[in-house]
């Protein structure tokens, strides 16, 4: 999986995460039923460390659990899976699976979360009024797996213009594992943006 494809995945799963939001949380008698089959199915797989996200009832009678990865209870960048359930038979019709093949991986950070945010302000010259966060996650890219610290930046440069940037900083050697702006992404992967997407989802 490329650095572009998991900044995808990501942005993909923010739009996501959003519409979910709004549909159901799963506390409706559908949503219910959804949950239910849907943790029936990952047991059945086999798939720890699934931590429900949402779902989204759709208007064909369907539903569409999404569950984000975790490794030891540290979050896992990009990796999540999406059950899709027919409700009327209690039945999965599918899955989308984008779980990472989590390896051998040291889960106590060495670098702090201030240590990285200021990295990524001075590598990436981002200055001005920004909310700053650093959660640690795990990150899995050309076979590797790391412990980061998933650093984002939010608010205002010193022009005035809008900040959303994500930077990923190995929580053991200080290293920018993946840096990019978040409003850019959000924008190109917008139905009918850029890229020749038409927003059906498909890969």
């Amino acid at each position: 999986m490329s650095r572009f494809q998991n900044c995808v995945i990501a942005a993909l799963g923010i739009c996501f995460c959003a519409t979910l939001a709004a549909d159901d949380d799963g506390r409706s008698s559908d949503g219910v039923t959804a949950r239910r089959v849907a943790e029936q199915f990952l047991k059945q797989q086999a798939e720890t460390g699934a931590v429900f996200r949402g779902l989204y009832l759709d208007d064909s009678g369907q539903a569409h659990v999404r569950y984000d990865q975790t490794h030891g209870g540290v979050p896992v960048f990009a990796g999540q899976t999406i059950v899709h359930i027919e409700l009327d038979g209690e039945e999965v019709v599918g899955e989308t699976n984008a779980r990472r093949r989590v390896g051998a991986v040291d889960l106590t950070p060495t670098v702090s979360a201030g240590s990285a945010t200021r990295l990524v302000r001075k590598l990436e010259g981002i200055r001005g009024r920004l909310k700053a966060d650093a959660d640690l996650m795990i990150y899995v890219a050309d076979g590797v797996t790391s412990l980061v610290w998933h650093v984002s930046l939010v608010g205002l440069d010193r022009r005035g213009l809008p900040v959303d940037w994500i930077a990923l900083v190995d929580a053991h050697e200080g290293e920018v594992r993946l840096s990019y702006n978040n409003l850019q992404t959000k924008r190109d992967d917008a139905p009918g943006q850029g890229g020749g997407d038409d927003g059906s989802g498909d890969d």
